[in-house]
């Protein structure tokens, strides 16, 4: 079961609340959100913007509109996260392994508050393929986005101004999905 319907099933059959929603957020995702910052600064604790956040509701709130508020407050895409489980890829993100797998062939590393992203193949995919670099389509996506490489062409590194936007994430996961190779699966 992936982990948005862990949370969902975690959620049925209770009152929504803010402390319910840190709970459920916690023990699925492993997100302690009093820890992680907000994408707008604020003077308010995750805990009195969440309160907030569903008492605007006017009906029920469903998970997979907790999951989109989390996402816009604190930049925390648990959709795509629950989605991205046994794809292949590590995902380091927010000061922690969110995705992690000794299994997996790539990694998607994002530092310095979002503003490093790093792609990297991992020894299990060296020893699975017999190199460490990465595929040529990849690799030639990557660079396309702005990534430059080492001389191997095992790790990406990109550098922004400011955090790294979600469709930016989302072109870089996409990019190392489609073109991760098939003996993965």
């Amino acid at each position: 079961m992936k982990k948005a319907q862990q949370m969902d099933q975690l959620l049925a059959g209770q009152e929504v609340t803010e402390e319910t929603v840190l709970h459920a957020v916690h023990q699925v995702f492993g997100f302690d959100l009093n820890k992680v910052p907000f994408l707008k600064p604020t003077q308010q604790t995750a805990r009195e913007v969440i309160q907030a956040k569903l008492a605007s509701q006017e009906t029920p709130v469903t998970g997979a509109e907790i999951r989109k508020f989390i996402n816009e407050l604190f930049g925390v895409n648990l959709e795509a996260l629950s989605a991205l489980e046994g794809a292949g890829l590590s995902l380091y993100a927010k000061e922690r392994w969110v995705i992690e797998q000794a299994t997996d062939y790539f990694v998607i590393y994002s530092e310095n508050s979002d503003r490093v992203a790093r792609v990297f193949t991992t020894s299990h995919y060296a020893q699975n393929m017999g190199t460490s670099s990465a595929p040529p389509a990849l690799t030639q996506a990557l660079h396309v986005m702005g990534y430059t490489s080492d001389t191997t062409d095992s790790s990406f590194y990109f550098q922004s101004e400011g955090p790294l936007p979600d469709a930016f994430k989302g072109q870089t996961i996409s990019a190392v999905l489609q073109n991760m190779p098939e003996v993965y699966s």
